[in-house]
């Protein structure tokens, strides 16, 4: 359904990491469009064993999407 929709996932690697497990609970999905690139990252730091998710778009003009 998800694939039909066009939504793709932006996280795909484990965001809660512990001595024993390493498991993916933030799920993040986009819709695909010609004129958006989606790009997230997992910023890795000390303060919990959740890490922090970052996402952001940003609109292409004519020449970056191939128009």
């Amino acid at each position: 359904m998800l694939c039909t929709d066009r939504l793709i996932p932006c996280i795909s690697k484990p965001t809660r990491i512990t001595h024993s497990s390493a498991t993916s609970i933030d799920i993040i999905y986009v819709r695909l469009q010609s004129d958006v690139q989606n790009n997230a990252a997992i910023l890795i730091g000390d303060m919990s064993d959740h890490l922090l998710i970052l996402y952001y778009r940003t609109k292409m003009t004519g020449l970056e999407n191939g128009k």
